[in-house]
């Protein structure tokens, strides 16, 4: 359903601030109502808001961030900028993940058809709500043709080739995850995930996948463990460049396969845009940018400053970090991997100097409450905030209010046909 939707539905779960239930009748469609285009939209777990009007998305995303600074932090900026809506609504994304599945999900139709289906493989997105069950995606509109023809042609090579797909509940299978990434030129990284050591068939799959597409980069994972995560695991090369180039800002950055980067870049430019802008740099700024990743945002104000000292909790994104100053000519910059409730204490300030201006860009969790507090007691002049949930935005600064005064919000939506937006604030020392 959509805002101004009038239907006849059953609640199947009560929760605390909200009921969950499920459409039986639409009795008069919402004005705003459209039809989506993904033939996967009814059941994907993605892209939930494909059939609402897309410019009072926008409007509701935005009103969403206003209202978690009234309830939550009960402290509101003195203006609120407009929102940043998203120029293209597909093929956005530089980056997706597939699932490979022996337990493909059936629509109520196929059920009821009594039909016996031959096979129950699929590999695509997960049904919403069902960690076992997975739709097969023929064509997904968040990338392009080529990365649909890579998932599509595997999934036909393992079914010629009789390769086992993943089975969640026995955690076993030799094709297990698919993940493609992309830049602004389309080169492409592809990461083939097996479930399995077995490496008669994993060269099988990779020779296939070398000889068939055009991969820029070509790697795979041996994931044995029960759950999908492979940040913990070796990424194996197989061919081509070890790595992507991206373009970002007059700066470039270098993607390999577990790097993170926002996964919208045209809208990356827009976001880091504000945050540059909102931080007014002068040249005897030292700027910390907190939770830096792998030296995004912070690079591209390191030449407008004196000194740039990154933190990052992951080792590998210091190290990319690192090799993208090099890569840029930027010789003012620093980067310390750790825990920033641990590193980011006064021992650390004093050596690498009072920072004027801090740029925060954490997790979708936030900040610990020791590294606001800690960032409150070093008492930057401007303190710039990134988030991609505005919820534990709002809880954080929350916690500045007695030392700064909060001047600006802006959302930008990263993240057309879903519920998620990312906004940037600047606090002003009192």
């Amino acid at each position: 359903m959509v805002p101004g939707d009038n239907a006849r539905v059953r609640v199947f779960r009560k929760r605390k601030s909200y009921l969950e239930a499920e459409l039986l009748e639409l009795n008069e469609a919402s004005p705003n109502r459209i039809e989506a285009k993904c033939e996967h939209f009814a059941h994907c777990g993605g892209c939930k808001w494909q059939n609402f009007e897309y410019s009072k998305l926008v409007e509701l995303k935005d009103r969403h961030v206003r209202t978690g600074f009234q309830k939550l932090a009960h402290w509101e900026p003195e203006v609120y900028e407009d929102i940043i809506p998203a120029a293209t609504h597909y093929r956005y994304r530089n980056k997706l993940e597939f699932t490979f599945s022996n337990r493909r999900w059936l629509s109520p139709e196929e059920i009821e058809s009594g039909e016996d289906f031959e096979h129950r493989n699929a590999v695509g997105f997960h049904v919403a709500g069902m960690f076992d069950k997975v739709i097969d995606v023929h064509k997904c509109l968040l990338q392009g043709d080529e990365e649909n023809a890579i998932r599509n042609g595997l999934r036909d090579f393992a079914l010629e080739h009789k390769l086992s797909f993943y089975d969640i509940r026995e955690n076993n299978g030799v094709m297990r995850n698919l993940i493609i990434r992309n830049n602004s030129s389309r080169d492409l990284l592809v990461i083939m995930v097996f479930g399995s050591e077995n490496q008669k068939d994993i060269d099988q799959v990779m020779n296939y996948l070398k000889d068939s597409f055009e991969i820029h980069s070509l790697n795979y994972i041996v994931n044995l463990k029960q759950n999908d995560s492979v940040s913990d695991q070796e990424v194996i090369y197989f061919s081509g460049e070890t790595h992507l180039i991206e373009d970002l800002l007059g700066m470039k950055f270098r993607i390999q396969p577990k790097s993170f980067f926002q996964t919208n870049q045209e809208q990356t430019s827009k976001l880091y845009q504000v945050g540059l802008d909102y931080a007014d740099f002068k040249e005897d700024d030292i700027l910390y940018d907190l939770y830096c990743g792998t030296g995004t945002i912070g690079l591209t104000a390191a030449k407008k400053v004196k000194k740039l000292i990154g933190v990052e909790y992951v080792e590998d994104a210091v190290e990319d970090a690192a090799e993208n100053a090099k890569l840029n000519g930027v010789t003012n910059a620093e980067f310390y991997a750790g825990d920033l409730k641990d590193i980011l204490n006064e021992e650390f300030v004093e050596k690498h100097g009072k920072p004027s201006v801090i740029m925060i860009d954490p997790p979708r969790a936030g900040m610990h409450k020791d590294v606001v507090e800690q960032v409150r007691l070093i008492g930057a002049d401007r303190i710039v905030y990134i988030s991609c949930n505005p919820s534990t935005q709002a809880r954080d600064i929350e916690l500045l209010k007695n030392d700064y005064n909060f001047l600006k919000s802006r959302a930008v939506d990263m993240f057309p046909q879903t519920s998620h937006i990312e906004n940037v604030v600047l606090l002003k020392k009192k």
